[in-house]
């Protein structure tokens, strides 16, 4: 398993500690811990400040882990996640503090694509985190509603044929 980039295994009752050992030996690609219903704000803080590599993160129902305040931080050591499920995260009213961290951290403009249906993310607050950082949240998606194509979460940013992965 010394290849193993990826791991998305929601709903298994992860722990801070379990995350902590999950992230502590190896840089991950994607992880994914969704349902995690035992998390805490400062256990997400901890496990992911040393994931510099990580571009694709679903933490879906964690909402007794993930405010506002808390991906703000995150955001600030994961500058290559391009891919983010936040999705029924109540406590998430805005993603302006996601590109407060990245601006905090001097990370320059970047793609984001993010999951964020059934939390408290409007269509307003998405403009609003455009006006504040219009060069940073320039290419941000933003899915609110099951009304899209199904573009899921992307693989890669950039396939070699121009095509796009359909989830």
């Amino acid at each position: 398993m010394t290849n193993l980039n990826e791991i998305f295994a929601g709903g298994l009752g992860w722990t801070d500690l379990s995350l902590e050992q999950l992230t502590g030996d190896r840089l991950w690609k994607g992880i994914g811990i969704g349902f995690s219903h035992r998390l805490t704000s400062s256990g997400l803080r901890e496990a992911f400040l040393s994931q510099t590599d990580l571009e694709r993160l679903a933490i879906p129902f964690c909402e007794q882990a993930l405010e506002t305040s808390t991906l703000g931080f995150i955001a600030k050591s994961l500058l290559q996640v391009a891919a983010l499920d936040i999705r029924g995260n109540n406590g998430i009213n805005s993603l302006t503090c996601w590109f407060d961290g990245r601006v905090e951290a001097a990370k320059g403009a970047a793609e984001l694509f993010v999951l964020a249906r059934y939390s408290n993310i409007t269509k307003a607050s998405i403009e609003e985190t455009k006006r504040i950082h219009p060069i940073h949240a320039a290419d941000l998606i933003c899915i609110l509603d099951g009304t899209g194509v199904g573009e899921g979460i992307r693989r890669e940013s950039k396939l070699s044929d121009n095509t796009s992965l359909h989830g």
